[in-house]
């Protein structure tokens, strides 16, 4: 009786920390049966480095344990921490107790079948302690409560009817009778080769049929617009969220699905509806976001986005949503630009081919990572007549203010010849400032100017952003010693060292109660992602998390690390969103000790990565490390 009043006592601790806690109690209480209580001094070592592991595992019940990497401290444990789990055979570091420590220990031929059983549990050992996994990856977000929709598949009939699709020689009056018959909203018009001319939606009907433009007897063919030719089509097969995801980039409210036969070309089936997904998911980000485009007021886009950032703060509520959250936040800043940039552009009256013009986000925004009342980059790039300068300052103006009335506050990013916010000038001044940052980067303050070099074009022409683009990289390759000082700046943000009993550890061993994300997490990832970009030349205007993964790409042997790393950008961020939307001030600072234990954990294999990937751009470019 004695011995099992033991067993739940010890399976009662157990469940209150992870991962025993996705657990039933009587397999705890027969995990404990399995188990014994262990005594150590202080001072003493539980396993050392270099040592092959053993066939247990402890989990500390009071004291403190450190873990060593030769003299130096890699991190602290308490009670409920898990000490001797890990993926190779021989342990990297040293544990040794700091305290007297009391720990259970368990065989870990008992843990085995009780992580069968609880992929959950498994999923997290394998996220913070990086344990083998097969061929299948593991980041945070495959902890619980997975049961997004956006993970989901898109379900067979979502978008399979034959009705929602129409040649271009059909009339009008007979797909609209076959629409309203199907309940269709959108019908794909199809050329005689089998790809997509464009989409037909219930709104081009009113606008054009209804209006008397378009007689009802005239093709269907007459319909599309010459901005509809762009095919759109997306692979029947994939997540919702792949097709959410690509409505909101495009901005396009409805996507023909094809299918992927074995054998011969794939055929349109269908068309998906943003009202489609709305039904089936709910609350959702995108049909605000993508309504923007047709706001006919500024009232309104506030109205639209005060929609959609709550449906981005219920996002937040799971740990897989972190890429969902950085799409439509970022999908929700492009679409208000692009409408106010309109609006804007519409009162300006100047004659056609005057200016060329091309707006552009910048910083965070750019990166599509800005959330809640963090401030928005934004730039204006235009040629034409010097003459002109005027009227595109008083055009930035104009954006501006009306950035400011829906709530959004402008980033101080200034060109350093041109003053006010949003910056603007010609394509010549833009080109000037980037090759001063590359040839003579302490001189121009290069580092203060980072937000530059993370740019995603909004509206305007394409070609200026291009061509913009092209110089940067032309000017980054043909000198040696940019990249290696924007990698050694990279350095001047470091994570700490761990969290212990609710505060944070820094490097030298100082508690504080406050995690800075901005300055330990997000920045010091973000800031190697964006040395990697300009390193290999890949795109300027993407999220770093996919900048890492394609650094994986391009560097094989460090797969794994730019993975991890990739990751590791995406749990930062989501706890850099949550912190962004709990208030109506930005104040990136956190208590740890109001994370859960499961985000804590996550946060400390972040801090590890952070620092292997900073160790590793400090040896890729040739300097020592700053730790």
């Amino acid at each position: 009786m004695k011995a099992a009043s033991i067993s739940y006592r010890v399976a009662d601790f157990l469940r209150r920390h992870p991962p025993f806690e996705w657990m039933e109690e009587q397999e705890l209480v027969a995990l404990a049966e399995t188990g014994r209580v262990r005594f150590h001094e202080a001072l003493e070592v539980l396993h050392d480095a270099g040592e092959e592991r053993q066939s247990w595992f402890a989990v500390i019940q009071q004291g403190t344990v450190e873990i060593l990497d030769g003299e130096m401290l890699r991190d602290l444990l308490g009670p409920g921490d898990i000490v001797g789990i890990g993926s190779s055979e021989r342990h990297r570091y040293c544990a040794r107790t700091a305290s007297d420590v009391l720990v259970y220990v368990f065989p870990q031929e008992a843990l085995k079948p009780l992580l069968e059983r609880h992929p959950r549990a498994q999923r997290y050992l394998e996220a913070v302690f990086s344990l083998a996994s097969g061929d299948r990856r593991v980041g945070p977000g495959s902890l619980g409560p997975s049961a997004l929709w956006l993970d989901e598949p898109l379900p067979a009939d979502a978008a399979n009817c034959s009705a929602s699709t129409c040649r271009p020689d059909e009339s009008i009056r007979d797909v609209a009778a076959r629409m309203t018959r199907e309940g269709l909203s959108a019908v794909a018009v199809l050329a005689a080769g089998g790809g997509v001319l464009g989409i037909v939606r219930d709104a081009d009907f009113r606008a054009r049929v209804a209006a008397g433009e378009i007689a009802t007897d005239a093709r269907i063919g007459e319909l599309v617009s010459d901005g509809d030719t762009d095919d759109l089509t997306a692979a029947a097969g994939q997540s919702l969220g792949e097709y959410w995801r690509r409505m909101l980039r495009t901005g396009a409210a409805a996507l023909p699905i094809s299918d992927a036969p074995a054998d011969g070309a794939p055929s349109v089936v269908g068309v998906l509806t943003e009202n489609d997904l709305a039904v089936r998911l709910g609350q959702d980000p995108l049909v605000p976001t993508l309504r923007i485009a047709r706001a006919r007021s500024v009232e309104q886009i506030r109205s639209f986005r005060a929609a959609a950032e709550s449906a981005i703060e219920r996002l937040l509520q799971d740990r897989g949503a972190a890429p969902w959250v950085i799409e439509a936040a970022g999908a929700l800043d492009a679409a208000t630009c692009r409408r106010l940039v309109a609006r804007a552009e519409s009162k300006l009256g100047d004659a056609e081919g005057v200016t060329r013009r091309c707006w552009v986000m910048l910083g965070a925004a750019g990166r599509r990572e800005r959330f809640g009342a963090m401030p928005l980059g934004l730039g204006l790039i235009w040629t034409g007549p010097k003459e002109e300068e005027v009227r595109m300052s008083r055009l930035a103006d104009r954006v501006g203010a009306d950035l400011s009335e829906v709530g959004i506050e402008l980033a101080s990013h200034m060109l350093p010849s041109a003053g006010g916010v949003p910056t603007h000038g010609r394509l010549e001044q833009w080109i000037d400032a980037y090759e001063g940052w590359v040839h003579d980067p302490i001189g121009t303050g290069m580092y203060g100017s980072l937000a530059f070099f993370d740019v995603l074009r909004v509206a305007g022409d394409p070609q200026l952003e291009a061509e913009l683009l092209r110089r940067v990289r032309r000017a980054v390759e043909t000198d040696d010693t940019f990249l290696p000082l924007l990698a050694n700046d990279s350095m001047a943000h470091l994570p700490p060292l761990t969290f212990f009993r609710g505060q944070v550890v820094d490097n030298s061993g100082e508690l504080t109660e406050l995690l800075h994300l901005e300055n330990c997490a997000v920045r010091p990832l973000t800031d190697v992602a964006r040395v990697f970009a300009l390193h290999e030349g890949s795109a300027l205007d993407c999220d770093s998390a996919s900048r890492l993964r394609f650094a994986a790409k391009r560097f094989p042997a460090h797969e794994e690390l730019f993975l991890r790393a990739a990751d590791a950008v995406e749990l930062a961020l989501l706890q850099r969103a949550r912190v962004a939307y709990a208030s109506p001030e930005d104040r990136p600072e956190i208590r740890p000790e109001s994370l859960l234990k499961v985000d804590r954990e996550l946060l400390k294999s972040c801090f590890r990565t952070i620092l292997a990937l900073l160790e590793h751009t400090a040896r890729h470019f040739g300097f020592p490390t700053r730790r």
